[in-house]
């Protein structure tokens, strides 16, 4: 499998309509894609009130249509338990780690997946800090994608910009770190600048997570 994408990406790209987007950023079949089995309870129910410009229904649409071709992954008992530790440890520290984030470590490490991508940076940065204290964690040195990378990955086929920036323009309260990339609530930006601005993003996150952020 080439990614374990948790629920935070999964929502965004269904608010924005870019399930395929998401798919294709991949490289492989959808399959390579891996979900954690609660995104089929937890993100309908979040998409339904989810505040919209557009369509609900729609982003319910696209949620199922992308939930439908990639990989459900239900952790095993081995991996639940590596994720308390995991949690475990991280609370022992003070650190943020939730369940989700938790079993996407422990399916990454125990199935030899390429890439963990992740919309929660406190995640990142905790996973980072508990190198120190979790021998194990560290299979995800250079494994982890922030949602940033993710976006700049899309905008790597030129062509694709104005429709990605509509998409995520259209919907502005999705995530206010993409809307401001974009610069939505100005008069538009061009390719440069949101790739600019992107890296603006992923070099902050990377001062702070360096060894397990991926290049």
């Amino acid at each position: 499998m080439m990614a374990a994408v948790d629920n935070d990406v999964i929502h965004k790209f269904a608010c924005y309509g870019l399930g395929a987007e998401l798919l294709e950023s991949v490289a492989g079949p959808p399959t390579d894609l891996g979900v954690l089995s609660s995104a089929r309870y937890v993100l309908p129910r979040k998409l339904r009130t989810a505040p919209l410009r557009r369509s609900n229904a729609a982003a319910l649409q696209h949620l199922t249509a992308l939930l439908s071709v990639a990989t459900v992954l239900e952790p095993t008992a081995t991996e639940q338990e590596l994720a308390a530790d995991f949690e475990s440890v991280a609370q022992g520290r003070g650190l943020s780690l939730d369940v989700g984030e938790s079993q996407l470590c422990a399916i990454v490490i125990e199935r030899g997946v390429r890439f963990l991508i992740t919309g929660d940076k406190r995640a990142v940065v905790s996973i980072d800090r508990l190198l120190d204290d979790e021998w194990r964690l560290e299979a995800l040195k250079g494994r982890i994608r922030c949602l940033e990378q993710l976006v700049k990955h899309l905008l790597s086929d030129g062509p694709r910009f104005s429709g990605v920036r509509e998409a995520i323009c259209s919907e502005p309260a999705v995530d206010t770190a993409l809307t401001m990339c974009f610069g939505c609530w100005g008069a538009g930006s061009t390719l440069g600048a949101v790739i600019e601005a992107l890296d603006s993003y992923i070099r902050d996150l990377r001062s702070r997570a360096a060894r397990v952020l991926c290049p």
